[in-house]
């Protein structure tokens, strides 16, 4: 039945195409010199760059006679750069390759070394910090010196149109239903715990996919974020060594090793790295409640966590021969969280006079780790884009958690309690794919491919209590075992097609889901069983040179998570329960967007729109169920319609100076939304960053953050906004770099939230950590630079993620 799906929807898609045109294609060559002995420079890199949007069309290096000669390269207008270590870059403006022009003859290009005094330095045009791609933004970590000495979890808060809240949520426009990917795979443990494993310096590049084609895995209502880490693509032994320093009230500190060693028919990769944070927070809450009188409960809270992760990566590509190689990669990570904190209850009545109050102390400590294994084979067939690349990966991951509770009571009459809670979890992922590229014609693309993804999850939930000083007893009514199991299937296929100024990818995606859970202690089972189709469409027109016009269109789903659908109770206190939801359904999105693209010599705008339909909208409801206890669970809430817009600005004063800034605004509206709820939501935020090339090799930043207040279904997220700073220099001939940041320099990033009469009481709370910090960071690479022509095949774009972990509400992880 699946298969039969697929089958019709390909043809349909075939047939709908009708004909299609042969795009021609020219050379480039010349020969590469050093200015002042006259000698050829061999192995010196020859670059071809899209003028429009700067992305990498092909590119060779010389020969011992400094030679070059570029075949293949289609009708267009490019800019080419030249680069060799030693030596400043060469960059050769306004070459058009058409009908007319189809061998551009570049002569003889002169390197000279790197001059001493910026007055003689010849300023390159480079990537800019942020690209625009047909379905895709780029934003080159590699250009933003605020960054470095920091995690992922850093650039990530750096990016435009993504906020990272308190409990280190990540949201991208708006809404928390993203993926964090690296390097196109998933990963099973938590996204910010995943970056923040990640040094900063080890990354390239962040892909920012707010509307994926249907090669991407449908999850998530608001895109990808897939991470590109560095790699060397150089023969010979080559390495390079981060290390970095942070304080904020506490301590902290990180290093890495990346080492890579490629000859002849293998290349090895592997890298190592530790991560250390200590940090401190604060947060206040009031709940006050309407019956016969007014009543309040204050809650003040204050803690201390000390985090430490580590990690590590072995890789090797065995290039059989020049059309087919394998490759093998094994990682592994191990994290432990420990936490200190106090809550101080307050119990005010009417006369706001304090009538009793209690202490609840908190001792936590949280252990993950996890081990994953890929396996693949790559083969490329004789046109260069036709290829077939088959892959394995395998996933595990185990969960463990402890945490110590005393509550005692003051002037009431409560005994005092302890409590003593244990979780046990683990994850098991298993994912194989098949992903298949052939170039019908020189300007049509077909791309196809097969996945399965099985994960088998299970938490162990146990909590034991005693009063005053009488034995620990079971807590029954909260102790719980839980499985889940998910298996997707999934099929697609995607039309590319680029004619004259049009380009056009057309696809589809179909998936059939099997999920099955249970509950163990009462056998409670629930099972799903349903399949979906998510078609994709994604347009550009080109009005003119520096002009476009883009427009696409994806159909998207985000399922519950493990946690999600769990139905036993647990808490974070007594007054703060949280119930999973297992009728909870996947809610479906249509999302919409249409971009314009317009670029001058000194100034860039992009201008977006979107809209996106949520069908069985999930949200998350907190509802008062008995004196001063609330509990909260995620419900479907009928259908949402979201609408947006970004405006993103680039400005570039002098060669020297580049400015960059952001503005995302939002709405939604909820369809049949009960009166306890807003059916109208906003929300707007803005970045700004402005960078600096100062002489001798030094380098400025300053970065400015601010998210406006934001109304949601029950409240309202008040505004906050940061300011940061950093300096950079480059030494030992650009192998080194020394950075000094500071970040949240005013100490005015908080997450606050106030509520007014929700069906018998209003919410006020507000939470501050340690984010203003000092950090300074030093890098430095290493190793023998020789040039190989063949490597494997990026795993950039690969599918997306169906992963599911286990464990509890911090478990999950996409």
């Amino acid at each position: 039945m699946i298969f039969n799906r697929i089958l019709k929807t390909t043809i349909l898609l075939l047939v709908s195409f009708g004909s299609f045109f042969s795009q021609q294609v020219g050379q480039i060559k010349g020969v590469v010199k050093d200015v002042e002995s006259e000698k050829p420079i061999e192995f010196s890199t020859v670059s071809v760059f899209n003028v429009s949007d700067s992305t990498l069309q092909t590119g060779v290096v010389t020969d011992v006679n400094g030679l070059f000669l570029i075949d293949q390269v289609p009708f267009g207008n490019y800019y080419v750069k030249i680069e060799f270590i030693g030596f400043a870059p060469f960059v050769i403006k306004d070459i058009a390759v058409s009908e007319q022009m189809q061998v551009i003859d570049l002569a003889e290009i002169k390197l000279a070394a790197f001059s001493k005094n910026m007055d003689q330095f010849e300023f390159v045009d480079e990537k800019e910090l942020m690209e625009t791609k047909i379905d895709k933004k780029v934003y080159n970590v590699a250009k933003d010196i605020s960054v470095q000495g920091g995690t992922g979890l850093d650039v990530v808060k750096n990016m435009p149109s993504v906020e990272v809240d308190e409990q280190e949520k990540i949201s991208l426009r708006g809404d928390k239903g993203v993926q964090i990917l690296i390097d196109g795979r998933p990963s099973t443990i938590s996204p910010s715990q995943l970056l923040k494993q990640i040094p900063a310096s080890s990354i390239e590049k962040i892909e920012v996919i707010t509307n994926p084609s249907a090669k991407y895995n449908p999850e998530g209502m608001s895109g990808i974020l897939n991470v590109i880490t560095k790699k060397e693509k150089a023969s010979g032994f080559n390495g390079s060594v981060n290390g970095g320093y942070q304080y904020n009230q506490n301590h902290g500190y990180n290093g890495s090793l990346d080492l890579t060693y490629r000859k002849n028919k293998i290349s090895v990769h592997s890298n190592v790295g530790i991560w250390k944070g200590m940090w401190k927070s604060t947060a206040s809450e009031n709940r006050s409640f309407f019956k016969d009188t007014t009543y309040t409960q204050e809650m003040l809270s204050g803690g201390e966590g000390d985090n430490m992760n580590y990690w590590y990566s072995v890789g090797l590509d065995y290039f059989i021969n020049k059309k087919n190689t394998v490759y093998f990669q094994t990682n592994g990570w191990a994290w432990q969280g420990l936490y200190e904190g106090i809550r101080r209850y307050n119990y005010i009545d009417y006369t706001n006079e304090i009538q009793s109050f209690s202490n609840r102390f908190n001792d936590n400590t949280n252990e993950n780790s996890g081990f994953g294994f890929t396996t693949g084979w790559q083969t490329q067939f004789e046109k260069e884009e036709h290829k077939l690349d088959v892959e394995l990966n395998l996933y595990r991951d185990n969960q463990y958690s402890n945490s110590l509770n005393k509550q005692d009571f003051y002037f009431i009459n409560t005994v005092d309690k302890k409590q003593n809670t244990t979780e046990n979890g683990y994850g098991n992922n298993v994912d194989i794919k098949v992903d298949y590229e052939l170039p019908i014609t020189d300007s049509l693309l077909l791309e196809a491919g097969i996945r399965n993804t099985y994960s088998d999850n299970f938490s162990d939930f146990y909590s034991k209590s005693a009063i005053q000083n009488n034995p620990f007893v079971a807590d029954t009514n909260l102790n719980n075992v839980f499985e889940y199991q998910q298996n997707v299937s999934a099929a697609y296929a995607i039309f590319g097609k680029q004619y004259k100024k049009t380009g056009i990818k057309v696809g589809n995606r179909v998936e059939q889901t099997i999920v099955n859970t249970r509950l163990i202690n009462t056998n409670e089972k629930h099972n799903q069983n349903y399949f979906s189709w998510f078609p994709s469409i994604h347009l550009s027109y080109k009005i003119a040179e520096q002009n476009e016009l883009l427009f696409n269109y994806s159909r998207r789903i985000n399922r519950p998570e493990s946690w999600g659908v769990n139905p036993f109770t647990s808490y974070n206190d007594p007054y703060d329960l949280n119930k999973g939801n297992p009728e909870l359904r996947p809610e479906f999105i249509d999302v919409f967007e249409l971009s314009y693209l317009k670029f001058w010599e000194k100034f860039n705008i992009n201008a977006s729109s979107y809209f996106r339909q949520v069908n069985d909208k999930h949200q998350w409801i907190t509802r008062l169920i008995d004196n001063n206890v609330f509990l909260s669970t995620t419900e479907n809430l009928s259908t949402t319609q979201i609408t947006g817009g970004e405006l993103a600005l680039g400005y570039n004063p002098k060669k020297w100076w580049k400015m960059n800034g952001s503005l995302n605004i939002w709405s939604s509206n909820l369809n049949n939304a009960s009166s306890e709820l807003n059916q109208n939501t906003y929300g707007w935020s803005t970045n700004f960053s402005s960078n600096f090339t100062l002489p001798k090799k030094w380098s400025m930043n300053t970065r400015v953050r601010y998210s406006g207040k934001q109304r949601g279904l029950q409240g309202y997220n008040l505004s906050n906004y940061s300011v940061s700073f950093s300096v950079s220099k480059q030494l030992m001939k650009e192998k080194a770099r020394i950075t000094l940041r500071f970040d949240d320099i005013f100490w005015t990033q908080r997450w606050a939230f106030e509520s007014n009469n929700l069906n018998g009481f209003s919410y006020y709370s507000n939470n501050q950590w340690s984010s203003r910090s000092v950090n300074i960071s030093f890098s430095y690479n290493f190793g023998k630079m020789n040039y190989d022509s063949q490597k494997r095949q990026s795993k950039d774009n690969s599918a997306g993620d169906d992963l599911k972990i286990g464990g509890g509400g911090e478990g999950g992880g996409k």
